[in-house]
């Protein structure tokens, strides 16, 4: 069984290419892919408290056209539904992991480490609190969750994955976590800790010959130009109003001033975005190709050409600009 820590699936949405991964594992019979409960809850929050704070600004904005409108408007907002929202992504990622509920006794364990800072718990200096900050019950009860699934299922490997080495270690050494490695000691060889799923996918896959005309076609259809796009429009853009705040987000890249005589783009800070850029793929590189079961799977760096209307730095000129950004692409095909 592959367990998850919440860091694996942060900011992944369910239809999202990198968990195409796990998707093909579990179908294929490979190994079965999961979740603490605990790790569920924390996705679903994220997006809620999101959804909160992005609803909380929209009302505000609302009120604020309301006082200034002259006349009455009949304009309402939706009420807030922060459960709907939990409920949804839970349903979502239900699609594609299995959720593993903690027990008494995990959740017993995961209080009684944070209350005596037993890892992977432990305690911090918070500034402005006059005593140390006890933290990592839920990392605690994912953890132990992870442990207690190995040993109801002692015909089963546990494979679990966290990029939090700064609680977990990288699975590799346990220096200074002596109670993680005594965690886990019954189980030999049938634990196995990593901090990425690299290994993972290395031990159920198989190298296969790469096809270098399949993969540059993938990466640079219609549909992968525009999520490229509005990725970048998002991260980099700022509404025309906005252009003169100081947090605008800027980016290294090429500015032609719109005026006649400008022949030369200016090099240097450019953005952001006023419109969402096109984007066109410039270089594919770093092709890997291997098979699960009947799927085969290509793994790229993608370099993308991003050109569109855009800021000169915080100045006031607006012009095309362009600029070049590499990208990791996981492209499935069936095989």
């Amino acid at each position: 069984m592959i367990i998850l820590d919440t860091n694996m699936l942060w900011g992944v949405s369910p239809d999202n290419a990198s968990v195409d991964l796990l998707k093909t594992i579990r179908a294929t019979g490979v190994q079965g892919v999961a979740v603490p409960w605990t790790v569920m809850e924390e996705l679903a929050a994220q997006r809620a408290l999101k959804y909160k704070e992005k609803y909380d600004a929209a009302l505000d904005a609302h009120k604020a056209l309301r006082m200034i409108t002259p006349w009455e408007t009949n304009a309402l907002m939706q009420p807030l539904q922060t459960d709907k929202v939990r409920q949804y992504w839970r349903d979502g990622f239900a699609a594609i992991l299995e959720v593993l509920p903690p027990s008494a006794s995990v959740l017993q364990e995961a209080a009684y480490r944070k209350a005596n800072v037993i890892p992977p718990c432990k305690q911090l200096e918070m500034k402005g609190v006059n005593k140390p900050v006890k933290t990592g019950s839920r990392d605690a009860a994912i953890w132990l969750t992870a442990v207690e699934y190995a040993r109801e299922d002692p015909d089963e490997t546990v494979y679990f994955v966290s990029k939090n080495t700064n609680d977990f270690g990288d699975g590799s050494s346990y220096k200074g976590r002596t109670r993680l490695r005594l965690d886990i000691q019954e189980f030999g060889d049938r634990f196995k800790h990593y901090a990425s799923l690299d290994p993972v996918v290395a031990e159920f896959t198989q190298p296969t010959e790469v096809d270098d005309v399949l993969v540059p076609e993938q990466v640079g259809t219609p549909e992968a130009a525009s999520i490229t796009a509005r990725e970048a429009g998002a991260k980099w853009g700022a509404d025309v109003e906005s252009v003169h705040a100081f947090d605008v987000p800027t980016f290294l890249g090429a500015l032609w001033p719109d005026s006649e005589d400008s022949e030369r783009p200016v090099m240097g800070s450019v953005g952001p975005w006023i419109t969402t850029p096109h984007a066109q793929v410039d270089l594919v590189s770093d092709v890997s190709a291997y098979r699960i079961g009947d799927h085969v799977w290509y793994t790229a760096t993608v370099r993308w050409l991003l050109t569109g209307l855009a800021l000169l730095g915080r100045q006031t000129g607006i012009g095309r600009g362009m600029c070049l950004g590499d990208a990791p692409a996981v492209e499935p095909n069936q095989g």
